[in-house]
Order: C-alpha cells, then structure tokens, then sequence
C-alpha cells in the first residue's frame, strides 16, 4: 500500500516538474506511468473505485494546486476551485484505468492502447466539455513546439506511443509504422 501512495506522489511531481518554472517537458512521456501503475496493483488502496478515486484524488492534487499557484495572486479560493475541478478527472481517469484492468479488458486491447485513449478522453472533458472547458495543461502541450499538425489530442495520446510521432517530436528510440500511419489516417 505504501508503495503504491509513493508511485501516485511520483506521478505527482513528475507531472508538476514539466510545467514552469521547471519546464521539464520530456518528463510527460513518463508522469502518469506510475499512476497508472498504482491504480493496476489490486491492494486495499484500489479496492473499490471510490478508494482509487480517493488515492488519485488526493495524491494529485498537490500537483495541480502547484500548476495553478499563479492564480493565488487574483483569486486564492479560484485557484483551490481550479485545481479540485482538475485534479478530479485525473482521479476520474485513475477509477476509469482500474474499471478497465480489472474487467480484463487489456486482453481485447492492450493497455498502450487504452492508457492514451482513457487519459485523453479524460483531458477532451476536463478541457472541452464540461463547464465550458478549461483548456490550459494538457499532457500533451509541452511538445506543442513539434506539433505535426494533428493537434493538441495527438500530441497527449502520442505521449504513449501509440501513433507514430514525426522525428522531431520522438525520444528514445519512438519508431514509425507506416501500416500503422496509413490505419490511423496520418499524413504522409
């Protein structure tokens, strides 16, 4: 149980360091792996998906009350706000990873597939849909310098690797199918 507290407060700095004053942007290849990894493990911490939501809930928040702290200067209640409203659908994807983990879905689908899909769809709400939307922080913007035109929603699924990323934007070895390139409708 300890060790699956310490992967979701990795997750936590890991995703606060890639934000300023740090800017460690290649860290969002990495900063939900740990997570992800906690909410899989089936202890008393994942239980129910209430506990999950709850260990997600509060070992993330910390990370975006950090992404935030430029709002303390306006409107301290709106920044506390701002981060529980987006620290939610990161606990909401932790729930939603460990519904799918333990429905034995990554059978059908391997979890390099679904990890991308649930994290950006989780990102398309908090940022898109509900309440109008807040679109600042998405995993994928750090490498908006090496967009390939697919947009903000490609940038954050291929953070996982599960579509080929062009050259300038790849990191440790990320190679192109082009089977896979002409599947998922990519430019050539």
């Amino acid at each position: 149980m300890l060790l699956q507290a310490a992967l979701c407060l990795a997750s936590t700095l890991l995703f606060a360091l890639i934000w300023p004053p740090f800017g460690w942007w290649w860290l969002a290849f990495i900063a939900i792996a740990p997570l992800t990894i906690a909410v899989l493990q089936p202890t008393p911490l994942t239980k129910t998906a209430w506990r999950t939501f709850c260990l997600a809930f509060f070992t993330q928040w910390p990370a975006w009350i950090f992404v935030e702290w430029w709002l303390v200067q306006l409107t301290p209640p709106g920044m506390v706000g701002l981060a529980l409203y987006c620290t939610f659908y990161t606990a909401l994807y932790a729930v939603m990873i460990r519904a799918i983990g333990r429905a034995h879905l990554p059978k059908a689908l391997p979890m390099t597939v679904l990890v991308p899909l649930v994290w950006t769809a989780c990102e398309f709400l908090r940022t898109s849909v509900v309440l109008g939307g807040y679109p600042w922080y998405h995993l994928g913007v750090p490498l908006a310098g090496a967009a390939d035109g697919s947009g903000i929603w490609a940038q954050s699924a291929s953070l996982f690797g599960t579509r080929p990323v062009p050259a300038s934007s790849s990191t440790g070895g990320a190679r192109v199918d082009p089977q896979r390139r002409r599947t998922l409708g990519a430019r050539r």
